[in-house]
């Protein structure tokens, strides 16, 4: 039954396309060096990366698959296509793994005249045509398809015969069918006159879900689809990719002729693609975008790229045109709506949309304004026009000069400037570069800028920017017969037969830049707002010395013939970033140095906005509440002679230093009483807040226990209290401190008491009447002494000579007089420390050396001192003080021995430090012989080492 349906099915085709087979000896197609005589044994034996070139034209009955190897078929300037008797058959078929590269490289390229005619209804099976199945109606003539270089042809993409099936379209694919895990690229050659049958999609090419397709070069041309994409169809989840080449000539007989993507399917363009003369029956109709479906524009586009285009509704047809676009070129000359009823447009961000057309009330150089101009009016990439916006920042209707020149009009059409705006709002002119609008010797152009109202009030006209203008008119230079005309920056120089800036009924205010005018009647018609000084003459050449016009901001007429008014000085403020401490007293600003305002600005006045930091400013002074980061801001005003000046700089307000509290040690004999250990006197204390902890010793702080209170204490011992200031906002941190404290036991002797100087002692000692204070002994000693041998006590007093002094004793309480004592230290004891101990070991006092202070008299004294002295003397012999004793330095000794170098021995060795002689111990060295020489290293008692003489 199906065979029967096929048959009729031939009977209907209507068009062929012939081309001659090549005998069947005769090879068609080559690989390196080898030759085959079928493209499709060629392909069948090509390996991965190689290139199968045609040698003839190739005709075949099934059609080519590539899958699972990637291969390159150059055409080489000849033709690939199917036979009449395979209708039914697409030419290439890229299935899952299959990479195929289309290109054409033959050096030379011909001319193909393809013959494509009606079918007559006789039997034409033993001519082996090949077929293109192009719709028609009863017999027509042989038409000639004319084709430059190699080409796919005769393709019908046939998904009910060749079982295949798409996302509701049907996989068609006349000429090439990128199915899922397919690639296929197009370097060159013409994929033409293929077709689908039935509903079938994508006359030329059709990409599958998963297929990716990417065409840098080539043609795909005069095909034709019953069902979606004449020339390329995208499937749900396939990939387009278009850098260069051209789709045309493709038609549809149910929908789009040119590029139909659809659902979720991908279209990248970039480089130089050409989609145009794509129809649907009559309607053009090139590439077709269901709503918010977009073209990606992958990378740049060339001059000559266009890409027509078809929306169900109108808006942004791209994504990613923003910084593609040519230089001076706008999106209406790459896009191109299929209709009329639409324009190709700029959107704000840059990108192309398809609008209704909008005529804006502007010509430029005889040019009208649409919205598919606006974005580059003369394609020149140098004038440019935004239309007014309204709501909560308005903003007026904008025409943007960057270098132009503009000298064209339309006088037939009733415009009569270069520049002519005949809207409601507002109309600024933004100058950049150099311009000129108009010319004066065309009779046709009577202003070079018109703002065309005849009724008052037009809009105001407004010129400013950084540029400079040269306007010129046969009779008005600038011209705004009933409205305002405003000069906000720039260099404007004005020129006409009649009148150089013309207002009427209006004014024409300059408030900054500089505006010469000129004109045989009057320089400017209109009331004059000037808010700079001005200089004007009574003849056009504007010779002599002029005559100074005053500042008027009310406005009044002027009669010159020229007139300059000279811009103002600009200000221009110096600043430097600067960095201060944080003061309670605030910091005056600006801080010294922080601005260099010119000579002759206005008046300054500063702001402060904290970034960071926080606080408050009053008569130029700030009051910093939180240190860190300001941007003080300086300005000043505007006087006849100068613009008003900004400039800000940063101000970084560091946290001050405190100073902590006085904090002193409250040391004392134990009484069974609770008190602080020391003593805080907080009138000096400058910021934060003070914290104390007990710690463990004097040299490492506490990393716990901090707290604003006093630390208290009732038992003797030694305490160590460290102190701190805690900062805040405005206070840095200080570093720990500590100050050792000692509670002394309550007894006859005195007890000892060590302030932060360790050698500095102190002595309570009481007097055993408590009518009378105790009397307070202080005294510097040193710490420890070098070990002498063992001669200790005998050798002290000749080597230490000043080791105790300083000492004082106040006996106040004693018939309210001082004495002045002599002192001695009568002995030196050591009890189980005979070896010197290196410094930071720990041993029990009464293991160390110590001595014992005394006093006496002196002649002046009462005999109830004297009874006290020895009173005194009594109670320090309980209260020796302790030392420590260091080893002996070698290196600072002469040291003698015999030496016994043969058995390497050393008896009797002697050193002579600090004149002293002694003997040292076989426990106190060791001996070495090196190099002939012997040396001594001290062990114990000594240390380093010596060379014996």
């Amino acid at each position: 039954m199906r065979r029967i349906i096929w048959v009729v099915m031939m009977a209907l085709l209507t068009l062929c396309l012939s081309i001659p087979v090549m005998a069947d000896d005769e090879p068609v197609a080559q690989i390196g060096d080898t030759e085959y005589a079928s493209i499709e044994e060629a392909v069948s034996a090509a390996k991965d990366g190689d290139t199968v070139k045609l040698i003839a034209d190739a005709v075949m009955r099934l059609g080519l698959t590539v899958e699972n190897k990637s291969i390159t078929l150059d055409l080489n300037d000849h033709g690939l296509a199917v036979k009449y008797s395979s209708v039914g058959v697409r030419v290439i078929k890229v299935q899952s793994g299959g990479n195929l590269t289309v290109t054409d490289n033959a050096e030379t390229k011909t001319v193909h005249s393809i013959e494509i005619g009606g079918y007559n209804g006789e039997s034409d099976n033993d001519k082996e045509l090949v077929r293109a199945w192009i719709p028609a109606s009863g017999k027509a003539g042989l038409t000639i398809l004319n084709v430059t270089g190699g080409y796919i042809a005769g393709g019908i993409g046939s998904g009910l015969i060749l079982g295949d099936i798409g996302s509701g379209y049907g996989k068609g694919g006349g000429g090439v069918l990128v199915d899922n895990g397919g690639r296929f690229t197009m370097n060159g050659g013409t994929i033409c006159a293929c077709t689908t049958y039935s509903d079938r999609s994508g006359g030329g090419v059709f990409v599958a879900d998963g297929g990716s397709f990417t065409m840098n070069d080539g043609s795909i041309r005069d095909n034709t689809v019953y069902g979606n994409g004449g020339g390329v169809f995208v499937d749900n989840g396939g990939s387009f990719t278009m850098n260069g080449g051209s789709i045309t000539g493709n038609t549809a007989k149910s929908f789009v002729g040119g590029v139909f993507v659809n659902g979720n399917g991908t279209f990248r363009v970039s480089g130089n693609p050409t989609i145009t003369g794509n129809h649907q029956g009559e309607t053009e109709n090139n590439v077709y975008l269901e709503p918010d479906k977009k073209i990606t524009v992958s990378g740049a586009l060339e001059d000559d790229a266009r890409i027509g285009v078809t929306m169900a509704t109108p808006g942004v047809i791209t994504d990613g045109l923003s910084g593609n676009l040519p230089e001076g070129k706008i999106a209406g000359d790459i896009f191109i709506s299929d209709t009329t009823d639409y324009v190709v447009a700029m959107t704000s961000a840059g990108e192309a949309g398809l609008e209704e057309p909008t005529a804006y009330p502007l010509w430029v150089g005889g040019t009208r304004v649409t919205n598919a101009n606006a974005y580059n009016i003369l394609k020149d990439g140098k004038v440019s026009y935004t239309c007014a916006t309204t709501g909560d920042d308005p903003t007026p209707a904008t025409l943007t000069l960057n270098g132009a020149t503009i000298t064209g009009y339309d006088y037939d059409n009733g415009v009569y400037a270069s520049v002519q705006y005949s809207g409601d709002d507002p109309f600024v002119i933004e100058l950049n570069g150099e311009n000129v609008i108009g010319k004066d010797d065309d009779e046709h152009l009577y202003s070079g800028i018109l703002v065309d109202k005849d009724t008052a009030p037009a809009p105001l006209l407004t010129i400013r920017g950084s540029g400079t203008l040269e306007a010129k008119g046969y009779e008005n230079g600038i011209k705004n017969e009933h409205g305002d005309i405003l000069f906000t920056g720039g260099i404007t120089n004005s020129a006409g037969g009649s009148y150089g800036i013309k207002a009427g009924d209006g004014s024409v205010t300059v408030r900054r830049g500089d505006v010469t005018a000129g004109g045989s009647s009057k320089a400017i018609e209109g009331t004059v707002k000037n808010y700079a000084i001005g200089i004007g003459w009574d003849n056009v050449e504007g010779t002599g010395d002029g005559t100074v016009i005053e500042i008027d901001k009310t406005g009044r007429p002027l009669s010159y013939l020229k007139i300059h008014f000279i811009p103002k000085t600009e200000v221009t403020i110096g600043y430097e970033d600067r960095s201060v401490t944080y003061s309670p007293d605030g910091i005056t600003i600006p801080v010294n140095g922080m601005f260099t305002i010119p000579e002759g600005a206005g008046d300054a006045t500063y702001s402060v906005t904290g970034i960071t930091g926080e606080g408050s400013v009053s008569n130029n002074k700030l009051t910093v509440t939180k240190c860190g980061t300001f941007t003080v801001t300086v300005k000043t005003a505007e006087t006849k002679t100068h613009e008003p000046g900004e400039a800000s700089a940063t101000l970084t307000v560091n946290k001050a230093d405190p100073v902590p509290a006085t904090v002193t040690a409250n040391n004392r004999i134990f009484d069974g009483t609770q008190k602080p250990l020391v003593i805080v006197d907080g009138s000096a204390l400058s910021g934060g807040t003070m914290q104390y902890a007990l710690g463990e010793n004097a040299s490492m702080a506490p990393t716990t226990g901090w707290s604003t209170e006093i630390p208290e204490k009732t038992e003797e011992g030694t305490y160590y209290v460290w102190y701190k200031v805690v900062g805040n906002e405005v206070y840095n941190d200080t570093e720990a401190k500590c100050i050792e404290v000692v509670i002394a036991g309550k007894s006859d002797g005195p007890g000892p008491e060590f302030d932060d100087n360790i050698r500095t002692i102190r002595f309570n000692i009481s007097t055993r009447d408590e009518n009378q204070k105790p009397i307070i002994v202080e005294l510097t000693t040193v710490k420890r002494v070098i070990y002498n041998s063992k001669k200790h006590v005998s050798i002290y007093n000749k080597l230490n000579k000043s080791s105790v002094q300083d000492v004082s004793v106040s006996m106040d309480s004693v018939s309210g007089n001082n004495v002045i004592l002599s002192y001695a230290v009568p002995k030196i004891k050591f009890k189980n420390n005979k070896n010197a101990t290196p410094s930071g070991n720990t041993i029990p006092d009464k293991k160390k050396p110590y001595f014992i202070l005394g006093f006496k008299a002196d002649k002046t004294a009462t005999k109830e001192q004297k009874k006290l002295i020895r009173l005194i003397n009594k109670e320090l012999k309980t209260q020796p003080v302790y030392f420590d004793i260091e080893p002996a330095d070698l290196t600072k000794a002469a040291v003698t021995a015999k030496v016994n170098p043969a058995k390497q021995k050393i008896t009797k060795v002697t050193a002579t430090i600090n004149g002293i002689t002694m003997k040292l111990s076989k426990k106190d060295f060791t001996a070495e012989f090196a190099d002939g020489k012997v040396f001594i290293v001290g062990k114990r008692n000594f240390r380093n080492r010596q060379e014996v003489k």
